[in-house]
């Protein structure tokens, strides 16, 4: 694994900040301003977002954890359930508290089976591209906003980045052989023009089943899809990108010339070095002046990484003792194993780790992470000039 220099660590990201909460956030969201943002996320409501800005001025959290805070209410409020549109934020001063309550309330929600989208319902959708196996169809769904694929993923069914969404559909059969609907099983946001994947989601935002991507990879082979960029994407690390598909990349490049208009792709195939690309305004790859490629996530434990997974120093003796690691982490992620040996926490502190895969950390399979030692990362860096 590569070595983390301070050019690969984003301000604001990884490194502590003299900043206080909301300098910072202003820092990382550039231009925009900070009300603008947050009126956007609360749908217009000026009481709601300036409960948030206020409320932010006291919190003690660092500007991309409000920011992620700032994301998750946009994203509920994109749902149109009643009891989360209706519940009164304000009377919180924990900006974090509402979050919790509205979790609860969308799991609740959720139960029902509602991935079902009837016969004469599905129909009226537009065919986009049928697949090898004619029992799934992608179909366009002519819109960034759609109720239908909202209540059958399970997530908020908008993405105003694209031209439209697509979903791939399962045919779906009663046990007399009768077709019924389709069940929707992925949903991504296209644009026509570079033909360019904005986002790709599994059922509740979660990333795509292994099950599902090889129907993604025909739309690369024939041409459809020939880029991905994920800047926009909500919660980017549960897209699936061309990481998740290093044995495939030769030969799908070799069948869709087209691909080479993508960042990563053009770099990864002629070998560039000492590059940086930014995968979203958290996540980006590194290819190092060996050329080695290292996808540096960004994430907490609020983002996808579950907090029953336990960090455990090993000692010199060989046990091991639980240690507690929070916030902000950057996990350093080698382009093709996808092995994480390197972990950098928010006080700046590398954490040297036995490889793990980072892919069966997300998806829960991996329980313990055995750290071998922490460095401080201004030492590190010092040490390789």
């Amino acid at each position: 694994m590569c070595k983390i220099k301070d050019d690969d660590i984003d301000e604001g990201l990884s490194m502590p900040s003299e900043l206080d909460p909301l300098d910072n956030l202003c820092s990382i969201l550039g231009n925009d301003s900070l009300s603008k943002i947050a009126l956007d996320q609360f749908n217009g409501d000026k009481e709601r977002s300036s409960w948030f800005i206020k409320n932010s001025i006291k919190s003690k959290k660092r500007g991309m954890n409000l920011f992620f805070i700032l994301m998750q209410y946009g994203h509920y409020y994109n749902f149109g359930i009643k009891e989360i549109d209706e519940y009164d934020v304000t009377k919180h001063e924990n900006v974090e508290e509402p979050i919790a309550i509205f979790d609860s309330i969308y799991d609740t929600w959720i139960e029902q089976d509602r991935s079902l989208i009837p016969l004469d319902q599905a129909e009226q959708r537009k065919v986009f591209f049928v697949c090898s196996n004619p029992d799934f169809i992608w179909f366009d769904l002519e819109t960034t906003r759609s109720t239908e694929e909202m209540i059958a993923m399970s997530h908020c069914g908008t993405d105003p980045a694209g031209d439209t969404m697509i979903s791939l559909r399962e045919k779906t059969y009663s046990e007399e052989g009768e077709l019924l609907g389709y069940n929707a099983r992925v949903t991504l946001t296209y644009n026509f023009e570079d033909k360019c994947v904005i986002q790709i989601k599994g059922r509740r935002n979660t990333k795509v089943p292994v099950e599902y991507r090889k129907y993604f990879l025909e739309l690369v082979e024939s041409g459809i899809v020939n880029k991905m960029d994920q800047k926009t994407s909500y919660n980017p690390v549960n897209d699936i990108y061309w990481s998740d598909f290093p044995d495939d990349l030769d030969r799908l490049i070799n069948a869709n010339p087209g691909m080479m208009e993508d960042e990563f792709i053009n770099s990864y195939v002629n070998g560039e070095k000492n590059r940086i690309i930014h995968l979203s305004r958290t996540n980006k790859i590194v290819f190092d002046e060996e050329g080695e490629i290292n996808f540096i996530y960004n994430l907490g434990n609020m983002w996808g990484f579950s907090t029953g997974n336990k960090f455990l120093l090993r000692e010199s003796d060989g046990s091991t003792t639980p240690i507690n690691i929070s916030g902000m982490l950057s996990f350093i992620v080698n382009f093709p194993t996808r092995d994480c040996t390197q972990i950098v926490d928010s006080s700046g502190s590398i954490l040297e780790t036995d490889p793990f895969n980072f892919d069966e950390l997300m998806l829960g399979n991996v329980k313990d992470i055995i750290v071998k030692e922490i460095k401080d990362v201004y030492r590190v860096m010092q040490e390789e000039v």
